[in-house]
């Protein structure tokens, strides 16, 4: 199993950045424009791409729990408005960082994480929010959800330096368990993805979105290799009650952050 952040090894253990794989870029997608996909952000430690990210309100970012779990939130930042990696667009620290409490890191369960910024985004037509899936509404089976990010383009390859898009198939739960029988894939996860391989999310993708009509269904969260046979990667879900409760008490109050 890995975790979708860029570590350019492959590890063995069960979950990303372990078992799981660790990866970064879109695979068999395309390059896009940030315009396209204005609440794309990167997630930066330090000032490097670590992970990506999902702007749901002018300061308040959704991401996957492993990629802020344990971590010194003075680390990071985000970047918005920038087709680019590297360079860009606008940069703002973050300031509190809330990891879902059940977040488990050998499982990956209840993998997302909000993050409060030291001061609201601009908003423009390179920078802006995207609404939730609503809760307990279900993405239907084959609808197509689109994943962004600045992920490897291949597997254990290097990071894109321009925003890619792929558009890939929801996967029927069964199935979607199916496809990972050595691993607990839970209600709080839904696959994306091919049966053939060929198009997915990699490394440095972890904790970006994939979006179905409109809104964010779900976060990059881990799977075995990039664009594998049998193996797509597993978002977490939404539309899950306990993960859109868990999101929607920081996009009404962010006082909730003071606490969590």
């Amino acid at each position: 199993m890995y975790r979708l952040v860029p570590v350019f090894f492959l590890v063995t253990a069960c979950c990303y950045g372990y078992g799981r794989n660790l990866v970064g870029k879109i695979v068999g997608g395309e390059e896009t424009t940030i315009e396209k996909y204005p609440y794309q952000l990167s997630l930066l430690k330090g000032d490097a791409h670590f992970c990506g990210a999902i702007l749901i309100k002018n300061n308040v970012v959704l991401t996957a729990g492993h990629c802020v779990d344990n971590a010194n939130v003075s680390d990071y930042k985000t970047r918005a408005g920038s087709s680019h990696r590297t360079h860009g667009g606008t940069i703002l620290k973050v300031k509190k960082a809330c990891v879902h409490p059940m977040y488990m890191s050998v499982s990956n369960d209840y993998d997302v994480a909000v993050l409060l910024l030291e001061k609201p985004y601009q908003l423009s037509t390179s920078i802006s929010t995207i609404p939730l899936q609503s809760r307990g509404v279900e993405v239907a089976t084959g609808l197509m959800g689109t994943a962004t990010g600045w992920g490897s383009l291949v597997f254990d390859g290097p990071l894109a330096d321009v925003l890619q898009m792929v558009n890939v198939p929801k996967i029927d739960p069964t199935t979607c368990k199916n496809f990972y029988p050595e691993e607990n894939v839970t209600a709080r996860m839904a696959c994306y993805g091919y049966k053939k391989g060929e198009k997915d999310v990699c490394h440095g993708d972890s904790g970006g979105p994939v979006a179905v009509n409109g809104r964010v269904a779900g976060i990059a969260s881990w799977g075995y290799g990039c664009a594998f046979p049998d193996r797509p990667n597993v978002y977490t879900k939404i539309s899950d009650r306990e993960i859109h409760d868990f999101v929607s008490k920081f996009l009404k109050n962010t006082r909730n952050f003071v606490n969590c």
